[in-house]
């Protein structure tokens, strides 16, 4: 998409003119264009280009995201697999949980592992960060 056409989507989606796409904006969108609608896939598509963390879409962060391709399915699945209490975020004792149930235990890794993929440093692994490493591996 050109950038004269993805500045008119981001227009047309920014339906509060406040000059960001939230993520209920962010739902419509999706839904406009056909993509699922699912939640994680909508934090997904947030947290691949909200680098600020700021829960909101800059026009330069929602053009760069129509450039993106779609989550996948597979790496879906696996956060959510690991994210136990399914609160978004998957935390160290989830890690150590899951490993625990296959005779892994080895809390400190676990509390390694969520430190290295951890990018803002809240402590927690949300679906974007998740994403961002899988999409490096």
């Amino acid at each position: 998409m050109n950038p004269t056409m993805a500045g008119l989507a981001f227009s047309l989606f920014d339906r509060d003119k406040d000059g960001v796409i939230d993520e209920h904006e962010l739902r419509r969108a999706l839904m406009q264009l056909g993509d699922p609608v699912d939640p994680d896939v909508v934090r997904a598509y947030l947290g691949r280009v909200d680098h600020d963390r700021s829960g909101v879409l800059s026009r330069a962060q929602f053009i760069e995201l129509l450039g993106l391709p779609p989550p996948d399915p597979e790496v879906l699945r696996a956060f959510r697999a690991l994210d136990l209490d399914g609160d978004g975020y998957v935390q160290a004792d989830e890690l150590a949980a899951m490993f625990a149930a296959v005779g892994i235990e080895d809390e400190a890794a676990m509390r390694d592992l969520v430190a290295e993929l951890d990018v803002d440093g809240d402590g927690r692994v949300d679906l974007g960060e998740f994403l961002a490493h899988a999409s490096e591996a």
